[in-house]
């Protein structure tokens, strides 16, 4: 593992620990995330195998990625939807913007926007 990908693989670890730390644990109002490091573009491998080692919660993921791919310039909305089985069973389900395959079978009931950069 190269020295951007562990960056942003530790950024992940501590982005989580806020999240999980907020407030209603992940939920809308999530927490400022630590500033994103300087790495280059393949390092967000370094994110998404965090996110698969810590077998994140689909909000918490959606949540992370969306602060990481938002100051790399690509603004995606955090997409929360509902599902009700023919057994009628309700599940829930939350999936960046830009990635319609995950949401398929879901009715999308709430976007979050990114937060605005400073």
């Amino acid at each position: 593992m190269d020295l951007g990908t562990l960056r942003a693989a530790l950024w992940t670890v501590r982005a989580c620990r806020r999240v999980h730390s907020a407030p209603g644990a992940g939920g809308l109002d999530a927490p400022r995330m630590p500033r994103v490091p300087a790495v280059p573009a393949h390092a967000q491998r370094g994110v998404e195998h965090v996110l698969w080692l810590r077998a994140e919660r689909c909000l918490v993921s959606a949540s992370v990625r969306q602060a990481w791919l938002a100051a790399r310039g690509e603004a995606q909305d955090v997409v929360i939807g509902v599902a009700l089985e023919p057994s009628g069973e309700f599940r829930a389900h939350a999936w960046l913007s830009g990635e319609q395959a995950e949401g398929a079978g879901y009715e999308a009931i709430a976007r979050v926007p990114p937060r605005r950069l400073s």
